[in-house]
């Protein structure tokens, strides 16, 4: 829905805010109904190729995940 690139006032390393939305393909009542997420991305200061951060979302769940590059 929107994303906003920050850097981080300390280090000036690159972060990334971002809020979406998750619509279930599913249309049983297992499927649930669409909520929204938040999630703050900040690059790794020793492997640019890695981003990790934590989420949350409107079912009051969150978490921490972590993204890689992968390289050839």
């Amino acid at each position: 829905m929107i994303a906003e690139p920050k850097k981080d006032n300390e280090s000036g390393t690159p972060i990334l805010y971002y809020v979406y939305l998750v619509t279930p393909k599913l249309t049983t009542e297992q499927a649930g109904s669409p909520y929204f997420g938040a999630a703050r991305l900040k690059r790794s200061e020793i492997d640019a190729q890695e981003w990790s951060g934590n989420y949350w979302t409107s079912n009051r769940t969150n978490g921490h995940f972590r993204l890689l590059r992968s390289r050839k």
